[in-house]
C-alpha cells in the first residue's frame, strides 16, 4: 500500500554504492549486503562489504564489515547475491575495477 514507517539512518561506510538482499543468516528475514568504496575501519587502503542483519519488525541490527584490499585507486561498486557454491546459502561476490572478492556463506 506504500505506507512507509518512520526511515531508520545506519552509518555504513564511507560511499555506499550498491545494495542487494538475502538470508545470509538463514533466519528466514531479508538482510542487505551493500557495497562500500572505502570503509570506517581504514578508508584509505580499503574497500569492502557491510552485511546488515533483518531483525524484523522494520528493524536492523549491527553491520558487519568485511574488508577487501584497494587496487589501483578503485573502490567497491557493486555487489551480487547468489549460491555459487550449490550449498543451497547465499553467497555475497562484491567488487569493482580490478579486484571482486568472493565471500561464502
Amino acid at each position: 500500500d506504500f505506507t512507509f514507517g518512520r526511515s531508520q539512518l545506519q552509518a555504513v561506510g564511507v560511499y555506499a554504492l550498491s545494495g542487494q538482499y538475502g538470508d545470509f543468516n538463514a533466519d528466514g528475514k531479508l538482510d542487505l549486503a551493500i557495497a562500500q568504496f572505502a570503509s570506517y575501519q581504514d578508508p584509505v587502503t580499503n574497500f569492502g562489504l557491510i552485511v546488515i542483519p533483518n531483525l524484523g519488525s522494520g528493524r536492523f541490527g549491527t553491520p558487519s564489515n568485511y574488508l577487501l584490499p584497494l587496487v589501483s585507486g578503485l573502490g567497491n561498486s557493486a555487489v551480487f547475491v547468489g549460491d555459487v557454491n550449490k550449498d543451497g546459502a547465499p553467497d555475497i561476490i562484491a567488487g569493482g575495477g580490478p579486484c571482486s572478492g568472493l565471500f561464502l556463506n
